[in-house]
């Protein structure tokens, strides 16, 4: 049976994921409008252009090496992007 060597235009939630070496919860949070990485939504799916997450890791990479410091906001504030998690323990503070 042939194999079919046709690369991938657009990934899965589960392939994006593993990709990008994070979690759903994450990606997620980083998905446009929340954050800078956009989706395409085919009927009930979600999916991710490869060239999209390429620009992602690229923005990443270079502000972390200080050669585009404007890129993406988050990078220096991830607040707005991450959930919060409460602890049990913030009422007695």
């Amino acid at each position: 049976m042939p194999t079919d060597t046709t690369p991938k235009l657009l990934l899965s939630v589960p392939d994006a994921c593993k990709a990008l070496g994070i979690c759903a919860r994450t990606l997620f949070s980083l998905t446009a409008p929340r954050g800078p990485i956009l989706s395409i939504r085919l009927g009930s799916r979600v999916l991710y252009p490869i060239n999209r997450l390429r620009e992602f890791i690229d923005a990443q990479t270079g502000a972390a090496e200080g050669k585009n410091k404007n890129v993406i906001e988050f990078i220096d504030d991830p607040a707005p992007y991450l959930r919060r998690r409460r602890s049990r323990f913030s009422q007695l503070e």
